[in-house]
């Protein structure tokens, strides 16, 4: 299943905001490819920078989830965009909302573009040394 197939499959009340999510992510981190897979037993898109999961997509029974990985690695981020969002809830590295009002496209578009310069898969590699 390609991620437009997924988004399409969804229900029709959460099919136009999860694509105007991937065009999001798509348009403002130029280093993602992506692709649908299962994480937490639950399909979603999935959008990775070489080859390390940054960000995910889903669309659970009672809500949506934007999975945004710098967020845990940086709480800076987190902290703003908890502020900001503040309609949403917020876990670690996940955002998660049922309604378009809750997670305004302009404020997700600059949290994208925030992250899209991280490197996570340089923080992952940084963490595994230090465990060493």
């Amino acid at each position: 299943m390609t991620p437009e197939e997924y988004i399409a499959s969804q229900p029709v009340e959460r099919s136009a905001l999860l694509n105007e999510l991937h065009q999001i992510i798509i348009t403002n981190d130029s280093t993602v490819s992506f692709s649908v897979g299962t994480m937490m037993r639950s399909e979603m898109v999935l959008y990775c920078q070489t080859g390390a999961f940054k960000y995910a997509l889903a669309s659970g029974k009672q809500y949506m989830s934007l999975h945004v990985f710098p967020m845990y690695c940086r709480p800076e981020i987190h902290d703003r965009y908890k502020f900001l969002l503040h309609d949403a809830t917020f876990q670690k590295s996940c955002i998660n909302f049922s309604k378009r009002e809750q997670i305004p496209l302009d404020i997700i578009s600059q949290l994208i573009k925030d992250c899209a310069d991280i490197d996570v898969k340089a923080i992952m590699e940084a963490y595994k040394s230090s465990k060493k």
